[in-house]
């Protein structure tokens, strides 16, 4: 009697063990990636903040009279992740975003306007 309760006391911890590692596996790494687009007209952004899954895929279109130059960082501190050449009207820029974290980008218009935004990847 004492070695069916030791078994069915393993077989109770085994079950436990593979569900929690189950539900580990559920967990947010495994979002699938998006695409989203930031339209950029009349001198702002339709979103100016975003959160996606990382593997996603922004792409940002110019809907303006002007022209555009995306890069990341803010103006103050721009960095060297990803710049655009100028958009002009109905051009698009796209970046996949692969790690997490949070970035800070900015649009910087023909007219000198900025306009600055952040992608949330988790």
């Amino acid at each position: 009697m004492r070695v069916v309760l030791n078994v069915r006391l393993v077989l109770i911890i085994l079950s436990s063990v593979l569900l929690s590692l189950v539900f580990i596996g559920c967990g947010s790494d495994n979002a699938t990636p998006v695409e989203r687009t930031i339209i950029l007209k009349d001198g702002q952004l339709n979103v100016q903040h975003l959160t996606i899954p990382k593997g996603s895929k922004i792409i940002w279109k110019n809907m303006d009279g002007i022209g555009y130059t995306i890069q990341s960082g803010s103006v103050a501190k721009p960095t060297v992740l990803f710049r655009s050449s100028q958009l002009t009207i109905n051009q698009k820029f796209e970046y996949t975003f692969d790690y997490p974290g949070t970035y800070v980008f900015h649009c910087t218009g023909s007219d000198s306007k900025v306009i600055e935004g952040t992608i949330t990847v988790e």
